[in-house]
């Protein structure tokens, strides 16, 4: 009887949901159909309950989104996370219930924070501009969301989502898109870094209950925050940076600190800025780039890669000094500075000083060579050994030492 009770079950995939066979009415059948009353309810019942997910489960495998495990491999600018969080404050002499708006890039950690009174449309859009305008760019690949009534007006089979249209419209216009998270639990694991920021930052900075006169007091107190996770990157630099004027006069920009201090966030975002000027910006890696030499003069393309490169306005040029390189690699690179020198900016990202570059280069001349085009009339910026990750991860997992 096995095999009828499974078809019974299989034929309510499709059934309506109130009407749906009960274990008195599989009974039933059984003994119209079957001429079968030898069972009990508590046996039928048993049966039931362990192959009614059996059968729904294999009626859904291959159109479902399964669970599983991907190992996370983040790239700078790519992806970010969005998450509104619930804390308390004293406005203007009363204690107020409001909203914790956090926006984290998923690669370098760092996040802006706002506050709202509510999780309103309004409130929704407005935080992505202010988060925009302080990161100086927008995600190239999508931001994670889990399913906020801001955004989605009905939730679809799997990812897809039936969107507002002022939402759709904003996201039209800032050209990006979004990642919407399962609902549910489930949803929260996919984006836990913005999870654990936002208890991490009210953890920190509203314990106790802030008191302000105004929602506009305690956003410029949180803006000050964000830029005091690094105190060598004032809103001054990040405001000079942001201008044109030294990517027109070909100077270059060399940023110096350990993993986790922000080069690449601030090198991305300068970028970011310096295109929405006009100007053409191109972000790659040291390595990558000498990749794309090594095989142009194996093809004898290297002229014209070379002067494709010394067209850029500004070449941002992230972990150099990371990998050693070989004699024709280091030789490679040298011409791309020689072209660019004095007439196209350059920006780099290094977690190695000046004295350290020898080993990079493998020849000491040709190290003083670079170093001196690279370091001529350039802005020096130290960005730290206080890695910001681990910060953020020491602090999430040990709140009480905040």
């Amino acid at each position: 009887m096995k095999g009828s009770i499974d078809a019974m079950l299989r034929e309510d995939l499709d059934a309506p949901a109130k009407q749906k066979h009960t274990i008195p009415r599989m009974m039933e059948r059984l003994a119209a159909e079957h001429d079968f009353e030898l069972a009990r309810s508590t046996t039928v019942w048993d049966y039931v309950s362990k192959r009614r997910p059996q059968i729904r489960a294999e009626a859904l495998e291959g159109r479902r989104h399964l669970d599983g495990m991907v190992p996370q491999a983040k790239r700078p600018g790519e992806e970010a996370e969005v998450a509104f969080a619930d804390f308390w404050l004293d406005l203007a002499g009363q204690r107020r219930k409001c909203v914790l708006f956090t926006l984290r890039l998923s690669y370098s950690g760092k996040a802006v924070h706002r506050v709202y009174a509510t999780a309103s449309q309004e409130a929704f859009l407005e935080s992505h501009v202010e988060a925009f305008t302080v990161l100086g760019g927008v995600p190239s690949v999508h931001i994670r969301y889990d399913n906020l009534k801001p955004a989605v007006k009905q939730v679809l089979f799997g990812r897809s989502r039936l969107e507002s249209a002022r939402w759709a419209s904003f996201k039209s216009w800032y050209q990006f898109s979004a990642f919407y998270c399962a609902p549910g639990e489930d949803g929260a694991h996919e984006k836990g870094g913005v999870e654990h920021e936002g208890g991490r930052f009210r953890r920190k900075h509203l314990v106790p209950p802030p008191a302000v006169d105004s929602q506009a007091e305690l956003n410029e107190r949180l803006a000050a925050i964000d830029f005091s996770k690094n105190p060598n990157i004032t809103p001054e630099v990040v405001a000079d940076l942001k201008s044109p004027t030294w990517v027109r006069e070909g100077r270059p920009l060399v940023l110096i600190g350990d993993s986790g201090t922000g080069k690449s966030h601030l090198l991305i975002g300068i970028g970011t800025a310096v295109t929405e000027t006009g100007l053409s910006v191109r972000y790659t890696t040291t390595s990558a780039l000498v990749n794309e030499l090594a095989e142009a003069d194996a093809s004898r393309r290297l002229s014209s890669v070379i002067a494709r490169y010394s067209k850029i306005d500004l070449l941002c040029l992230d972990e150099f000094g990371y990998l050693n390189l070989d004699r024709k690699g280091a030789k490679l690179l040298f011409q791309i500075f020689t072209e660019r020198e004095e007439r196209k900016a350059t920006a780099v990202a290094t977690n190695s000083p000046f004295t350290g570059w020898d080993k990079t280069f493998g020849d000491a001349r040709l190290c003083a060579a670079i170093a001196d085009r690279i370091t001529f009339r350039c802005t020096l910026i130290q960005t730290g050994t206080e890695s910001y990750r681990y910060q953020a991860t020491q602090e999430s997992l040990f709140p009480a030492k905040n």
